[in-house]
């Protein structure tokens, strides 16, 4: 995970979306027989997109656009609760090496939910329970377009969203990203493929698609691609 941390050794930025998985709820919700189904045969774990059989993609994307505060409470943490933890470590001992005092912040992004600050403060306890008692968990509420490039530049070393490759996408297309590269940041995603037009069970090499992706990004950022498994409910 080194090549992903910028050599300033600044903060974190996770979205809640990736912390919890708020997909599968969705799915149980539109049918409980498929959600349970794709879980015990793995599928679900596995996927290449957020489509899901017997369920009208349309549907589930309205349906997941819509989520709220009451589905939150029915997602249960993903496996990226551990990597959150091992990026933190890496940031701190970069800290440590380069005689670095500054805590590490870590900017937790609850957009769209809207939560109290009875609810906030038990996903700071959480954070800090898998981090540090020490880390400083800031609370923002940002949609992906507000996140630009200069406010990522100026803060954070790694930046973990679930639909990252469509923040990826937008700040390419004005070229605000291709003006100002974001060099030493890296960006974890889900390999997960969200354009309509694209068919993900098309592709011949899985493997090789998502390597010819980060390396096609490099100019750009540091793209790091997960198996959807790692976005998922822990398992």
């Amino acid at each position: 995970m080194d090549k992903e941390l910028k050599e300033t050794a600044q903060d974190i930025f996770i979205d809640i979306d990736s912390l919890f998985d708020t997909r599968l709820p969705v799915v149980y919700f539109l049918d409980e027989e498929v959600a349970t189904s794709i879980v015990e045969d793995g599928s679900y774990f596995t996927r290449k997109s957020d489509k899901f059989k017997y369920i009208d993609n349309n549907i589930f994307k309205a349906v997941y656009k819509e989520r709220n505060k009451t589905l939150l409470t029915l997602a249960t943490p993903t496996n990226i609760m551990g990597i959150l933890k091992q990026y933190y470590s890496e940031l701190m001992t970069q800290h440590k090496l380069d005689g670095t005092n500054k805590n590490i912040t870590i900017y937790l992004n609850i957009y769209p939910y809207e939560l109290s600050l009875e609810e906030t403060d038990k996903l700071v306890i959480g954070i800090q329970a898998i981090t540090s008692k020490e880390v400083v968990v800031k609370i923002v509420s940002m949609e992906k377009r507000d996140l630009t490039v200069k406010w990522v530049n100026d803060n954070l070393a790694v930046m973990v969203m679930y639909d990252g490759l469509e923040w990826l996408e937008y700040y390419t297309a004005n070229f605000e990203l291709i003006n100002n590269p974001l060099l030493d940041v890296g960006l974890i995603v889900p390999a997960i493929v969200t354009n309509n037009s694209f068919n993900p069970e098309k592709i011949d090499d899985y493997e090789a698609f998502i390597v010819d992706t980060e390396k096609a990004t490099e100019p750009l950022i540091k793209l790091k691609m997960l198996y959807a498994k790692d976005f998922s409910i822990a398992n």
